[in-house]
């Protein structure tokens, strides 16, 4: 259960460096594709997160 805490948590900061990157990138079709995917990253962290520290431990 501790490698899916800190799997859920590495992801969310990753997708959110990711996104937090992409933003200040010069070149607009990386910028865009990079942002999409920081996002994504991001937003599968948190639901991931939410599931592995919402559920009970058995």
């Amino acid at each position: 259960m501790e490698f899916k805490k800190i799997i859920a948590v590495i992801s969310t900061l990753a997708g959110g460096m990711l996104f937090f990157v992409a933003t200040r990138a010069e070149n607009s079709f990386i910028s865009n594709a990079l942002v999409w995917a920081g996002l994504i990253l991001l937003l599968l962290g948190v639901l991931e997160s939410v599931y592995v520290f919402g559920r009970k431990s058995s």
